[in-house]
């Protein structure tokens, strides 16, 4: 068993739900979905977790442990780490960062790794499901999904834990310990706007 391996997918595997989690409550996600059609999009996503499920036990288990793919994965993940961070970072400042296009091609770069290695392989299933990792990755995410996607700043899709003494509505709803950020500019203490809260 590739021990290194099995830990860098776990550990990096739960930072990458986290930081999705993370991004539902801090931006909205209506414009992450809008560049794809949700059919392709969670169908290709459903396609990949599978791809990724199988080629990692296949690696971890019962391919021999390789130094490359071990660097590989940690490629991956640290552009699918980095993705939901750089995404709220460029839709909070409304600019289409180059940061996100970045980490989206650190992790289509870490896919394309992985489908080299496997073509060293016999195993057909193994190349099969790296080349689905490294089409998704590479076309519908780092071609595709960045070529389409506009920024567009809207309510979080959910806050957990909810609260509902709290009730903020529309575009006025980012909280600050003194006031909330409004989305065209300035802060909203009381009612009254201000450029800075070191003007309140």
């Amino acid at each position: 068993m590739y021990t290194e391996l099995l830990w860098i997918v776990l550990i990096f595997g739960v930072g990458v739900l986290f930081s999705y989690f993370h991004m539902t409550q801090a931006i909205s996600t209506k414009s992450l979905l809008d560049p794809i059609p949700l059919l392709v999009f969670f169908t290709s996503m459903f396609v990949t977790t599978l791809s990724f499920i199988y080629m990692s036990i296949q690696w971890i288990w019962y391919q021999d442990p390789d130094a490359t793919v071990l660097g590989m994965y940690a490629l991956f993940f640290s552009g699918a780490i980095l993705w939901a961070p750089m995404a709220i970072d460029s839709i909070h400042r409304q600019t289409k960062s180059i940061s996100v296009l970045i980490v989206l091609w650190l992790a289509a770069s870490g896919s394309i790794g992985l489908f080299a290695k496997a073509c060293g392989t016999e195993n057909i299933l193994l190349i099969v499901a790296s080349a689905y990792f490294l089409l998704h990755h590479v076309l519908l995410d780092g071609i595709v999904w960045f070529a389409r996607w506009k920024v567009i700043e809207d309510q979080p899709a959910f806050v957990w834990p909810p609260d509902h003494s709290k009730k903020v509505p529309g575009a006025d709803r980012y909280q600050h310990p003194i006031g909330r950020y409004n989305v065209d500019g300035g802060y909203v203490v009381s009612q009254k706007k201000y450029e800075s809260l070191d003007h309140v």
